[in-house]
């Protein structure tokens, strides 16, 4: 199977079709969303009974359980799409001004839709789902049902799609190292400072770059146009808060060095200790 269809789309983008073009990619779209969908919403759904979480973990509240697994699964999503965007940086980069969807472009679009949208409803059901992630995940999947319909500009979402995913999982993982207790542990440090670093690299200059092949190409849709300025904006506007975040950790470390208080790789400090030196409620710690 070849993974580029031969259609291409006119120059300009005001001559636009509605309706999908390649009715073999149409029907090739259809079938990779339905499959992932029942795939992600599945492993959301059952995760309780595939994965055992380690009794020294002691997380004690179904709540936390939850929200464990559910990183977990989260983990499984960033694998496969750090997977698939190196792929297509590596081999199928084409950038064809006003070419159609790759079949390769098409799975990896609709592997993270379902996901997305699967997340969504689990999040929703669950009742933790919140504002900054309904505009995050509505974002997503605004960009990506456009791209899958009218089958054009899947090129921009798939450059942006390892940079945007390149730190997931020291995301998740940072979040299930709260959960059971490595607050403080080097571990913990080293997967914060990796996060950090790696997001404001990859968001402060490497996402914004697609907007040089958004713009210089005159076919690119004001929808792709307007969300990537949206997403790019957004971006930034999280990274003024992590590089305040960075600041913070730093000065935890250099505070627990300057009071001699040794950190274990697993083995977090007690909060009996933590208080002692001005520390309260770390194992809360939201920031």
């Amino acid at each position: 199977m070849t993974f580029q269809p031969e259609t291409t789309f006119p120059l300009k983008s005001s001559n636009i079709a509605l309706q999908p073009s390649d009715q073999e990619l149409y029907q090739f779209t259809f079938q990779w969303v339905s499959i992932l969908m029942v795939i992600w919403f599945t492993l959301f759904t059952t995760s309780k009974y595939y994965i055992k979480l380690p009794k020294s973990w002691n997380l004690v509240k179904p709540f936390d359980q939850l929200m464990v697994r559910h990183r977990i699964v989260s983990c499984f999503h960033g694998i496969a799409a750090n997977i698939f965007g190196l792929i297509y940086y590596a081999k199928y980069i084409d950038t064809t001004c006003g070419k159609s969807n790759t079949y390769f472009e098409t799975v990896m679009l609709a592997n993270t839709f379902t996901f997305l949208a699967s997340d969504l409803l689990f999040m929703l059901i669950n009742g933790f789902l919140d504002i900054g992630n309904l505009i995050h995940h509505m974002l997503g999947l605004t960009s990506y049902s456009y791209s899958l319909y009218l089958q054009r500009d899947a090129l921009y979402i798939c450059l942006n799609l390892l940079p945007a995913e390149i730190s997931n999982i020291q995301m998740n993982t940072r979040e299930i190292f709260r959960k059971i207790g490595m607050r403080y542990t080097k571990t913990y440090f080293h997967n914060e400072f990796q996060y950090l670093i790696i997001y404001l690299l990859a968001r402060v200059f490497w996402i914004p770059s697609i907007l040089y092949p958004i713009f210089t190409c005159d076919s690119s849709n004001w929808i792709i146009r307007t969300l990537y300025i949206f997403h790019v904006v957004q971006s930034w506007y999280y990274c003024s808060q992590m590089v305040t975040l960075l600041k913070q950790r730093i000065n935890e470390v250099l505070k627990l060095n300057k009071l001699n208080m040794k950190m274990s790789w697993f083995e977090g400090l007690s909060e009996t200790e933590l208080e002692k030196v001005g520390i309260k409620h770390y194992s809360n710690f939201k920031a």
